[in-house]
């Protein structure tokens, strides 16, 4: 409310026809937060305006500062933490505010990784990346990436990939998944390949 009175930008008695109700409205709908206004002089000459609001999708963070954004991607107002607004999906990066849509529906596919994700994160405007617990990386492709969050989810079903000595999962090449493997995962593996070669001299 304040914010829009501060838009408006007068007090006290106006005259109606003095008042631009065109200019009024498109200074309120500059208000961060406000989706659409509609504006009109009411009875006894009263200046009524009724705001939509933009209803926050997300959090982004960009540059160290944490925005609400709305499904569209307009920010709404900054935020000082990320625990302020915990149920809110985070995106990170450049562009990502661009892309909430795309963003927001990939977080809804990720539903049976709740637990582990904690971002989605914009890369070269142009794909994402899954941020999950324990540090570990999903690259999905710039085109398709619902696709192979599918595929990454039967895998994980199938197999409980996210839960081995796997730091990355590169779905960017649907034909060939490549996984890199911790630096104890490697040790492993190293280790099963001694193992192996031993046996067979």
């Amino acid at each position: 409310r304040a914010r829009v009175a501060e838009r408006i930008g007068f007090a006290g008695p106006v005259s109606s026809l003095a008042l631009d109700l065109r200019a009024i409205r498109e200074a309120v709908e500059t208000t961060p937060g406000v989706k659409s206004a509609r504006v009109a002089v009411a009875g006894e000459g009263v200046l009524s305006v009724a705001v939509t609001r933009r209803a926050p999708a997300a959090l982004w963070r960009w540059e160290g500062q944490l925005h609400l954004v709305d499904a569209e991607g307009v920010v709404i107002a900054p935020v000082a933490r990320r625990a302020d607004r915990p149920e809110l999906p985070l995106i990170v990066g450049p562009g990502a505010d661009a892309a909430t849509g795309e963003a927001l529906a990939l977080w809804r596919r990720a539903a049976p990784l709740e637990d582990r994700l904690r971002a989605l994160v914009r890369v070269g405007g142009r794909r994402w990346s899954l941020a999950l617990s324990g540090g570990q990386r999903v690259h999905l492709p710039a085109e398709g990436a619902e696709t192979a969050l599918s595929r990454l989810l039967a895998l994980e079903a199938a197999e409980e990939l996210l839960d081995r000595e796997v730091a990355v999962v590169d779905l960017r090449d649907p034909e060939r998944p490549v996984l890199r493997l911790t630096p104890r995962g490697v040790g492993e593996a190293a280790r099963l390949r001694a193992m192996r070669e031993g046996e067979e001299t």
